[in-house]
Parts: C-alpha cells; structure tokens; sequence
C-alpha cells in the first residue's frame, strides 16, 4: 500500500472497480451503515481501509454478484464468519480463491480473499469438494444452519415460539403495513391474540418469514411478489403428505417422533436443493448482465 498502511475510501474504489465497474464511493458508505465493513478512522475523521477491511469488501461483493445473496444474509454470513463458521457459499469462494497462486486485489502476493480466511479461522478442506471447516464442532452442513435455535424447523415446536410484531416493529424498524401486506398475501398466517396487529404474536417461523420478505423489499421485492412460494408450499406439502402418510398412519409415540425428524429433514434438504437450483437459474438468466 506504499508509504501508508491503509487506503483511502477513494483508493479502496479505483482498486476494486477493475473487477467490479458498478462499485462507488456511496456503496462503500452504504454497506458502512448496513454494519458490513466497519474502517477505522484518522484523526481527521477520514476511513482507513486496511488489507483485512478489503478482503471482507471483496467477500461482499463476491457473496453479492456470484451468489445473489440481500444484504442481510450476507450481513448474517460475515458475523457468523468472525466466529469462525464458514457458510456454503462463502466456503464455495475461499474454495476457488484457495486454487489461485495469486490474484487479490492488495497484492499481497495471494488471493486477499483466501488469506482472510486464515485469518478467522477457518480452514479449506482438502476433499476437494470446496467445503470448509472451522474446528471440529463448527462445520457449517446445510442452510438449516443458519437458523437460530428458535427458528430451528422442528415442527413440533414452531406453535410453541411466539414473537411480537410490537418488539419487531421496534427492534428491526419493519412497519406496520408491511405485516399487513404479508398477511394479506398468506405469507404471514401464525398470528395469536385478537385485535390490532399491534397487539399480536407471530410463531417464530413466521418471524424468520418476516425478515426475508422484508430484506427482499430493500432490493424491490414486494409482498405481492413472493405470493408464489406459499403455493409452491402448499403443493409441496401435499406431495410429501401423499408420500409420508401410510408410512406413519398408526399414531404412536415413536412413529409422531419419527415423523417430525423426517419431516424435519426433508424441510432442510429441500431447501439446499431450491436455493442452488435457484442460483443455477438466476446465473444463467442473468448472465447476461453480470
């Protein structure tokens, strides 16, 4: 970085729009307030992008234009990452950086991207399948993972878990029309108590439904447009119960616990298929344009 240990917020853009032309100053300040990077500052109050700030804007913007993720889930990838879990599609870029003798942006002498990897702990697989560990109780296996414990998909317990739409309202800054829109178009449905919305519960599963729709609408997606997933569900649902039904007919203890796991199961494995099926079709529909 010649004489300065740091770059400029203008360096940082010149650098980094050789591989992506729509980078700016105004979405490095963005991702800023989005709490995705966080430079220091000088005594003047001017940002200092240091090698390790570049390589997490190179992961953003990879993990935006490579695996068309909001920035919300990208937001949750990254801290999960400064914990030293490395998800799918963060272990699928430090996979490919990894193979690179060089190539990172800082000239470092390897790939910024792959070296930050080491620097949070996590460690590339050597079964050449792109996966990445980070110690051995915290692999990242499916999407499932990145659920929090009350927004696991157990069946069991989803009536159990209430949110108020009051607290989220106040926490996460969601509007009170947008609950209603979700609910008008069959997205938001586990409502509990009478009355105003205001004043109401949603299950925990609905509340995990209200932050993706929600962090959708910052990119144009409205309600009305993910009014096709609740068909696809429930034609989904009635698949699986043509499929699942005579095998567990005979209400038992064992046979409702097994049901559950299975069920279980089947919510998380379908949704690792939807969502690569979903990134294979974007790329292709998109290709194009990227």
């Amino acid at each position: 970085m010649g004489f300065r240990d740091y770059l400029t917020i203008g360096e940082v853009v010149q650098k980094l729009q050789v591989h992506y032309d729509k980078l700016s100053v105004s979405k490095l300040r963005f991702l800023e307030d989005e709490g995705l990077i966080t430079p220091e500052r000088t005594a003047g109050g001017y940002r200092k992008y240091s090698r390790d700030d570049m390589a997490r804007i190179e992961l953003i913007l990879r993990l935006q234009h490579e695996k068309f993720l909001p920035h919300a889930y990208t937001k949750k990838i990254l801290e999960e990452y400064d914990r030293g879990l490395v998800a799918p599609e963060l272990a699928d870029i430090l996979a490919q950086e990894s193979t690179k003798d060089g190539g990172g942006v800082t000239g470092s002498g390897k790939s910024s991207v792959a070296s930050s990897a080491g620097a949070k702990g996590g460690k590339i697989s050597d079964s050449g399948t792109g996966s990445v560990s980070a110690g051995a109780n915290n692999t990242y296996g499916n999407a499932a993972d990145y659920l929090s414990d009350k927004e696991r998909y157990a069946l069991t317990q989803d009536e159990a878990l209430v949110v108020s739409v009051t607290e989220m309202m106040r926490d996460e800054r969601i509007p009170e029309i947008f609950f209603n829109e979700l609910r008008q178009f069959g997205i938001l449905s586990s409502l509990v108590g009478t009355g105003s919305i205001l004043s109401a519960r949603i299950s925990a599963h609905d509340a995990a439904c209200v932050r993706a729709a929600w962090a959708l609408r910052s990119i144009g997606i409205e309600p009305r447009h993910l009014r096709m997933y609740v068909t696809f569900a429930n034609k989904e649902a009635d698949n699986f119960d043509l499929v699942l039904r005579p095998t567990y007919r005979h209400k038992t203890p064992r046979s409702q616990t097994m049901l559950a796991d299975t069920a279980a199961d089947i919510v998380q494995q379908t949704e690792i298929l939807k969502r690569y099926l979903l990134q294979r079709e974007l790329k292709s529909k998109l290709d194009d344009l990227l």
